[in-house]
Order: C-alpha cells, then structure tokens, then sequence
C-alpha cells in the first residue's frame, strides 16, 4: 500500500508489526488442527502478543490466552491503523 497508493505507514510501523503477529496466531487457530500447538516460528511471534501465555509440556509447546488483554490490544492496534488510514486517505484529498 505504500507503493501503489502512496501511504505512509511509519507512524504505524510498530501496531503494523504487531498486527502481522496476530495474523499468525489466527491462521494457526484457523487452518491447523493441532489448534493450540504451535511452532518455533509461531512461539517467537506469540511471545509479542500480550495476554498470550506459552506452555511447554508432554505434548509439545502450546499456548493459551491468559487473559482479556489481548483481545483489547488487538482492538486498539486495529483501531490506531484505521485512524492512520483515514487521516492520510484526508489529507491527500486535500493536496
């Protein structure tokens, strides 16, 4: 989006990040059924996520949501990177 309609994602770099580690975490909730196990890969990503506790036991590495502050940070990520979206598609109308 940076390239073909000129949006500066900068100032939303870090919630970007952040929102390609939730994307992670809900394809592997989605598309794997080994729900809950996750990979190295994916465990360096959930370790990010705040809310999201990693357990390792006889079954392998898993991981649960430990508590609501995952979901509202997903919400305020979300929302910070539409608010970005609207302002800069408010001021390129403008110039």
């Amino acid at each position: 989006m940076e390239k073909v309609i000129d949006l500066n994602f900068s100032a939303i770099a870090t919630e970007w990040e952040l929102l390609l580690q939730y994307n992670k975490l809900r394809n592997q909730l989605v598309h794997s059924s080994e729900k809950r196990k996750i990979t190295k890969e994916l465990e360096e990503s959930v370790k990010k996520i705040n809310g999201v506790e990693i357990i390792k036991n006889e079954f392998g590495t898993e991981f649960f949501f430990a508590n609501i502050f995952a979901l509202t940070d997903l919400r305020n990520i979300i929302e910070k990177i539409l608010d970005h979206l609207n302002f800069e598609k408010s001021n390129s109308k403008t110039e």
